[in-house]
């Protein structure tokens, strides 16, 4: 243990060693009797703790109901989501661009390559004589 772990155990669990943490107490103890300042933190931590202890909010008998009354009086708040997240059709838009992308993954191939439509020859498809009578 060092001085800034005793440091750090003081702070968050106040002088006395019966609060720290069984595994660190007793390594805790020992650097407390080898280091002078050490003893200061744990002088200030003891004024803390006795200030903290000695501490007793008194409230009258009717605030806790008074609270309760005003908590629940006070407007329901909008929700958290933005706007445009909310709803049926800005879910069905993000659901139908998902399935849009699924489609052109799906006939490009994850790789990017068109290989479905790779094979096929667009000028020999213009020049063939059974699509040009087609369009005649």
């Amino acid at each position: 243990m060092d001085r800034m772990r005793l440091q750090s155990l003081i702070e968050a669990y106040g002088a006395d060693p019966a609060r720290w943490p069984a595994g660190e107490r007793d390594d805790a103890r020992a650097l407390l009797a080898q280091t002078a300042d050490a003893a200061a933190m744990r002088a200030d931590a003891r004024r803390l703790d006795a200030a903290l202890d000695g501490f007793a909010p008194t409230a009258d008998a009717g605030a806790e109901e008074r609270l309760l009354r005003t908590l629940t009086a006070l407007p329901r708040q909008a929700p958290a989501l933005p706007p445009l997240l909310t709803g049926f059709w800005p879910r069905a838009a993000m659901l139908a661009a998902a399935s849009v992308a699924g489609v052109i993954i799906g006939l490009g191939g994850i790789d990017g390559g068109m290989s479905a439509t790779a094979d096929v020859d667009i000028v020999a498809l213009v020049g063939e004589p059974d699509i040009i009578s087609l369009l005649e």
